[in-house]
């Protein structure tokens, strides 16, 4: 079981993840402000995300994203955690 911390905020170099099943969280602003970020991939359906998780990414993928987890990834207004549509 891993949780992702906020090693990455403000990465430049990360252009895409795959996340795989055995990480079951994402922290709060981990990946926020990695402006070249634009393609990720979540293996683990039950994973939970904080807040901002994703904020100020520029994924092609976002709106899948907010399907699967909801608009709190990318926000401040909502949480997701293991959100289902």
């Amino acid at each position: 079981m891993v949780t992702i911390e906020k090693a990455f905020v403000g990465c430049e170099k990360l252009e895409a993840l795959l996340i795989p099943w055995n990480v079951v969280e994402i922290a709060g602003f981990a990946f926020s402000q990695c402006k070249n970020l634009k393609n990720v991939a979540i293996l683990n359906q039950s994973i939970q995300i904080g807040r901002r998780a994703f904020l100020a990414c520029p994924l092609a993928n976002k709106d899948e994203m907010i399907a699967r987890f909801g608009p709190g990834i990318f926000n401040e207004r909502f949480v997701a955690l293991a959100h289902t549509p």
